[in-house]
């Protein structure tokens, strides 16, 4: 019964920062478009778009990274080992729904906030962002919950190893 139990401690410690990850990774660009979305938006002539790439997963999900940096600072330039590099590069990552591909990045600030940073980009995808994070997350929980729900009802029934003899 103990190796059970650690066993399945394992697969929630696994899922559990499987969620964090995805959380800590996209969720603070969705709490702060969430904020900005309702929020006059002005065009942040301070910084500057370097690049972006896509990437989509079966047309069914689509993460997409934006660099930016300052618009004093030196162009990023092109490294032989490091695609893109810049002194100061900041990046806002989107997961969303579907196959996205940004025609045109416009970075944007509230206009009572300077330090909130979102894209034209990310705001036009706000509701495919938070629906994918919300299907994620909560297919993530609905399978951790699944394994618990399995759990005790193994334990209840006498679980056994495979091939156990009474």
């Amino acid at each position: 019964m103990g190796k059970a139990i650690f066993a399945f401690g394992l697969i929630l410690l696994f899922f559990g920062g499987l969620l964090a990850l995805v959380g800590t990774h996209y969720g603070p660009g969705l709490v702060t478009d969430y904020r900005a979305q309702n929020q006059r938006l002005v065009t942040d002539h301070s910084l500057r778009v370097e690049r972006w790439r896509c990437t989509a997963r079966t047309m069914i999900v689509s993460m997409c990274t934006v660099y930016y940096g300052s618009a004093s600072a030196p162009a990023a330039t092109r490294g032989r080992n490091t695609p893109y590099v810049s002194a100061e590069q900041e990046q806002l990552n989107y997961l969303m729904l579907g196959y996205a591909r940004p025609n045109k990045v416009v970075l944007l600030h509230p206009a009572g906030d300077r330090n909130a940073v979102v894209s034209s980009f990310g705001i036009e995808n706000f509701g495919s962002r938070l629906a994918a994070f919300a299907l994620f997350a909560g297919g993530l929980l609905a399978f951790v919950a699944y394994l618990i729900v399995k759990a005790i009802r193994s334990d209840k029934a006498g679980w056994q190893p495979a091939g156990a003899v009474n």
